[in-house]
């Protein structure tokens, strides 16, 4: 792989969806899984990692805090669950671990995995935002396996976005595993980590951006008589098939623009009102705000 240059996931650009791309070897590399932290994105992992062929409940484990969570997805799919992340450790001897805690939660929970770190080094990914490889190896250095990744919550229906840190210091072989378990719930790559924090600004905090489009398009809907059922259906599916179409395509955003911007028309009238009062600046700067607050993170 070229210095800069994002790992291939075999999508072609296409969206995926989760099992789209079978990868039979996938649930023997990753052993057993110990998942540490069951809110949505946990929960939406717990579900991708379910839809890979031949991983099965009984190599999965599930630790929080919130014994409601862990009741509910032991109900629902059939997983051991744990209150503490050591005794689940020490108890699984996972061969895959998979941090989806917040990024303030990351030195008491090294703390309570110290010492817990089973032999024949496990992989340990980590969900958290803006915490560095070398933070990572800092607090889980004994763990030796670490792969940053930062996924985005389209990954609970199977369209996730998922950045892997190219640099990551379990190593290439580590990287290219942990690519592939996320593509298998939507799309995955591998960025340096120098880049890290700039597409994590972009993908992992996108959807955000995103849905206050789509809301805001809803709205202007509902303000000019449509019912607020109809302008979110047609503001939903507008995105969803637009973002299809250039994933399908590969078209540049400002061709697929101006092909459907006629003369005088409707489209670019709108276009044009978004664009002088600020809507490409605004979102320059949102991504910008992005960066750095996770660069303050680190």
């Amino acid at each position: 792989m070229i210095a800069g240059e994002p790992m291939e996931t075999g999508n072609a650009g296409a969206p995926a969806t989760a099992g789209a791309f079978p990868d039979a070897g996938l649930a023997a590399e990753l052993g057993r899984v110990l998942v540490v932290g069951a809110g949505s994105m946990g929960s939406a992992i717990i579900s991708g990692l379910l839809g890979i062929p031949g991983f099965k409940a009984g190599s999965l484990v599930v630790c929080d805090h919130h014994q409601d969570r862990l009741a509910d997805l032991a109900q629902r799919f059939g997983c051991a669950t744990f209150s503490s992340a050591a005794e689940a450790a020490q108890t699984l001897a996972p061969d895959t671990v998979i941090l989806a805690v917040r990024p303030g939660n990351a030195l008491e929970l090294a703390r309570r995995l110290e010492g817990a770190a089973p032999s024949g080094q496990p992989l340990l990914v980590s969900i958290m935002s803006g915490v560095s490889n070398a933070r990572l190896t800092e607090l889980f250095g004994s763990w030796s396996r670490v792969v940053r990744v930062m996924p985005n919550t389209p990954l609970a229906v199977g369209a996730g976005m998922t950045l892997v840190s190219a640099d990551a210091p379990a190593g290439p072989e580590a990287v290219a595993l942990a690519v592939r378990v996320f593509a298998a719930m939507g799309d995955a790559l591998a960025l340096p980590e120098a880049l890290f924090d700039e597409g994590a600004a972009l993908s992992g905090c996108g959807p955000a951006y995103f849905e206050l489009i789509v809301d805001a398009l809803a709205r202007a809907g509902v303000r000019h008589g449509l019912s607020r059922a109809v302008a979110q259906r047609l503001a939903n599916q507008t995105m969803l098939g637009t973002a299809t179409l250039l994933a399908r395509t590969g078209k540049h955003p400002q061709v697929a623009i101006d092909e459907v911007t006629t003369p005088g028309g409707t489209t670019i009238a709108g276009v044009q009102t978004m664009e002088a009062l600020g809507l490409r600046t605004a979102l320059d700067e949102g991504v910008s705000a992005a960066v750095e607050r996770a660069k303050g993170q680190a």
